[in-house]
């Protein structure tokens, strides 16, 4: 890993955990030229070398997009965010209408490099949707160098404050 991987989701509260242990997180405060600075909960603090196994960064698989999570006591869904974001967009109502041929057209975009149907407006929100809840957007989990939420045994970014509206 190098720090331009860990670039795209820095600006949203990256969290990393030790893979022999997968207990205890940490979040990343500071991308250094050849490693990066992490705290804990419990201010416990670890440097990491980009190169180094010993950690990796947590983030949700595109198949939790349906998945209700929990963010600051609120729950929300990837899912719904984009439905709304996609509606508003294109004034559309989407009240009642079966949206699954709109996640299709995501995961697809993002897993198989599947044409992208939607505009370059939509897609920038898309993004920060996606971003900001610390989806796996980039194939990282795929090519081992990203430990999924579901390995743990909490979501690490459950108490995190972001804004999502």
């Amino acid at each position: 890993m190098n720090a331009k991987m860990l670039l795209i989701h820095y600006p949203y509260g990256l969290r990393i955990v030790c893979v022999k242990s997968l207990s205890e997180d940490f979040i990343i405060t500071k991308l250094n030229e050849h490693d990066y600075e992490a705290k804990s909960r419990w201010d416990k603090y670890v440097t990491v070398p980009y190169d180094s196994e010993e950690y990796k960064i947590v983030l949700h698989p595109l198949s939790h997009l349906t998945k209700p999570l929990k963010v600051k006591d609120v729950i929300v869904k990837a899912s719904d965010l984009i439905c709304k974001i996609i509606a508003e967009s294109m004034h559309l109502s989407l009240e009642g209408e079966d949206t699954s041929w709109i996640i299709k057209a995501i995961t697809g975009y993002f897993e198989d490099s599947a044409s992208c149907i939607f505009s370059n407006e939509i897609m920038r929100r898309v993004y920060y949707i996606l971003l900001t809840l610390h989806f796996d957007i980039t194939g990282m989990i795929k090519r081992n160098e990203a430990i999924s939420v579901e390995e743990l045994k909490y979501d690490p970014y459950e108490f995190e404050s972001v804004l999502i509206d």
